[in-house]
């Protein structure tokens, strides 16, 4: 059967691996303001952009360097 979308690839499919870590196999989508919809949507490359920001974020303001379940314990014993 040939590849429906011209994009991807006969190997390894759309969703490929970007760098160290694989992909979850689980999505999130979220909903935004129109102008910011707007914005990300005009993008030419807005799945690696988005991925980039998130996964920035997440590192700077959740994870702090560290594992994601050593860091969200730590918040919550600061919680207490």
């Amino acid at each position: 059967m040939p590849l429906l979308n011209p994009r991807q690839k006969s190997q390894g499919g759309t969703f490929t691996q970007v760098g160290d870590e694989p992909l979850s196999k689980q999505v999130i989508g979220v909903r935004l303001p129109e102008s910011v919809y707007d914005a990300v949507r005009n993008l030419p490359n807005r799945t690696e952009w988005l991925r980039r920001v998130i996964s920035e974020a997440a590192q700077r303001e959740l994870m702090n360097g560290e594992s994601m379940g050593e860091s969200l314990d730590a918040r919550d014993e600061s919680m207490l």
